[in-house]
C-alpha cells in the first residue's frame, strides 16, 4: 500500500455515498461551523477514489463537508487513501473508534455485512471487535423502525433515547414505535419526556397509549397541568391516595400564606381554635398511620 496522499480538491468533486452511516449533531456542527469560519479547515477529509476519474468518495469528515458547503467554499483539503471502500471504512472506524455512537456502529456493521457481503467474523476482525458485538449492533438496526433511524440520522432524536426507549417499544409493539417515532421526529422532546411517553405506552392502559401516539406533546402538557404524573408501578387506588396527599400539602401551604391576613381579631381566633384542634387530631392520626406503614415496610 502506497503512502497516504494529501491534496486540495474541488468541493464539487466530492461524493458522499456513506454519509448516512453517521448521525447529525446539530450543536456540534454549529460549533464546527463557527470554528471553520474563523480559522478555516484544520483537519483534512479522508477520501478514496470515487465513481469516476477526478471524483472522490468521502469516508470520514461529513460534518466538515457540510460546514464547507455552508461557508460557500470551493475547495477542500483531503487525504486520499489507496484503499477499497470497505477497508477504508473499517480503517476510519479503528482510527476514531470512540467517536462513533451505537447506531453509527450498527450502520457500519450493516454496510460491511450486507453491503460488502462480509461475514460477521470478518466484520469483527476488521473493526477489532468480537463477533457477538457485531451481532448485537446489527440487532439495533433490525430492531428499530426506519422512522426512528431516520430521525436519529437527521439529529431530531437522541441515540440514547432511541436505543433505551424506542427499541424496547418496537420489540413489544413495532407499529406503536413507528407511530411514536413519526411524532417525535417533528417535535422537540427531552430524553426524560420520551421516557415518560415510553412508560405510559408499555405500562399504562391502551387508552393512555393511544393518547400518547395521537399527540405526545398534548399528552405531556396534560400531565404537567395535572401536577400528578402517575407512578405506573402502583395501583390506581394507591395513586389516588398519593394525589390526595399532594392536594393536602398544597392546601396547607395556601393556609400558611392566607390565614394571617384574614384571621386577626380575638373573635375570629375563638372560632378558629376548635377547628384547628380537630385538624391537629386528624393530622396526628394520619401521621401515626404513615409511620406504622413505614415501619412495616422497613421490617419487611
Amino acid at each position: 500500500m502506497s503512502a497516504m496522499e494529501a491534496r486540495t480538491v474541488n468541493l464539487a468533486d466530492l461524493e458522499e455515498p456513506y454519509a448516512d452511516l453517521k448521525t447529525r449533531q446539530v450543536r456540534a456542527e454549529g460549533r464546527l461551523l463557527v470554528s471553520m469560519q474563523a480559522s478555516g479547515q484544520k483537519t483534512p477529509l479522508f477520501v478514496i477514489a470515487g465513481s469516476s476519474p477526478g471524483r472522490y468518495a468521502v469516508v470520514d469528515g461529513h460534518k466538515r463537508v457540510r460546514a464547507l458547503k455552508a461557508l460557500k467554499a470551493d475547495v477542500a483539503q483531503v487525504h486520499v487513501w489507496p484503499l477499497g471502500a470497505q477497508d477504508a471504512l473499517a480503517r476510519a472506524y479503528r482510527m476514531q473508534q470512540g467517536s462513533w455512537n451505537a447506531l453509527e456502529e450498527a450502520a457500519l456493521v450493516e454496510e460491511l455485512h450486507r453491503g460488502a457481503k462480509w461475514s460477521l467474523h470478518q466484520v469483527a476482525d476488521a473493526l477489532e471487535r468480537t463477533a457477538s458485538w457485531t451481532s448485537r449492533r446489527l440487532g439495533l438496526i433490525e430492531g428499530l423502525p426506519s422512522q426512528t433511524l431516520e430521525a436519529v440520522r437527521q439529529g431530531k432524536l437522541a441515540v440514547y433515547a432511541a436505543v433505551k426507549y424506542l427499541l424496547p417499544l418496537a420489540r413489544a409493539n413495532r407499529r406503536d414505535a413507528e407511530r411514536l417515532s413519526e411524532k417525535l421526529a417533528v417535535g422537540s422532546f427531552t430524553t426524560r419526556q420520551i421516557q415518560s411517553l415510553y412508560e405510559h405506552c408499555v405500562k399504562g392502559p391502551r387508552s393512555a397509549t393511544e393518547r400518547v401516539l395521537a399527540d405526545p406533546a398534548t399528552f405531556l402538557k396534560a400531565l404537567d397541568a395535572s401536577q400528578a404524573i402517575l407512578d405506573l408501578a402502583l395501583s390506581s387506588a394507591q395513586n389516588k391516595h398519593l394525589e390526595r396527599l399532594r392536594v393536602m400539602g398544597h392546601v396547607c401551604l395556601g393556609l400558611v400564606r392566607d390565614l394571617p391576613g384574614h384571621w386577626t381579631g380575638e373573635a375570629d381566633n375563638t372560632k378558629l381554635a376548635p377547628v384547628w384542634q380537630r385538624c391537629r387530631e386528624c393530622f396526628g392520626m394520619l401521621e401515626k398511620t404513615v409511620t406504622d406503614l413505614s415501619k412495616k415496610s422497613a421490617h419487611a
